[in-house]
């Protein structure tokens, strides 16, 4: 979490403990991908616990893979699999795609320009993407990322995915507009709090 070691340890269990309920509530097969979201965000958390620890550059950069690599492949995947309308079907695919383009921009931007890591009353990841001198890449890259993690919970025809959606999208306002400088450690944690949503889903499913 972005406040400290102790607060990102603890949200890891809770948000751990979270997806295990929801990893048994997906009985069908389908279902075990957007099941295992909540699980995916409190390794993160705990990933952020080692950076605040200073444990090593390897705790930020898995932090970093989960928030730009794993999730715009994770979450157009896991709702793809879910999605039974064939032309919604074909849209999730396209932003599928998509994330895999992000992600791949990811891995590239990490290689050549490495991370800075930043520690104090928040943790400030130097994201490797913003050394790029293009401005306009790096809007593409953003608006991108922006479609295929978040895009893929408005276009899903599943019940009450809309809710996850508003909740992440208003996380990532409040996130831009009060915490702009730790905008990845402090909009990750409010994904974090999506977690409880992601479980309801999979509990009322049908």
């Amino acid at each position: 979490m972005c406040f400290s070691a102790t607060a990102s340890f603890t949200s890891a269990v809770v948000i751990g403990s979270i997806g295990l309920f929801s990893l048994a509530k997906a009985r069908d097969k389908k279902w075990v991908w957007f099941a295992c979201i909540p699980l995916i965000f409190a390794l993160q958390q705990a990933l952020e616990g080692g950076v605040w620890q200073n444990l090593g550059a390897g705790y930020a950069y898995g932090f970093l893979a989960i928030a730009l690599i794993i999730w715009p492949i994770w979450i157009p995947a896991s709702l793809y699999l879910l999605e039974k309308h064939q032309n919604r079907k074909k849209w999730m695919l396209t932003l599928f795609m998509l994330g895999i383009l992000v992600a791949l921009a990811s891995c590239y931007s990490f290689w050549v320009y490495g991370l800075q890591v930043t520690v104090g009353r928040h943790i400030l990841y130097t994201l490797p993407v913003l050394q790029v001198s293009s401005l306009y890449l790096q809007i593409i890259y953003f608006a991108a990322y922006c479609l295929a993690v978040v895009g893929p919970l408005f276009l899903s025809s599943v019940k009450r995915m809309w809710l996850l959606g508003v909740t992440v999208s208003i996380g990532w306002v409040i996130a831009n507009l009060f915490y702009a400088l730790w905008f990845v450690s402090i909009w990750c944690f409010f994904g974090a709090l999506c977690s409880t949503i992601v479980y309801l889903i999979v509990k009322k499913r049908r």
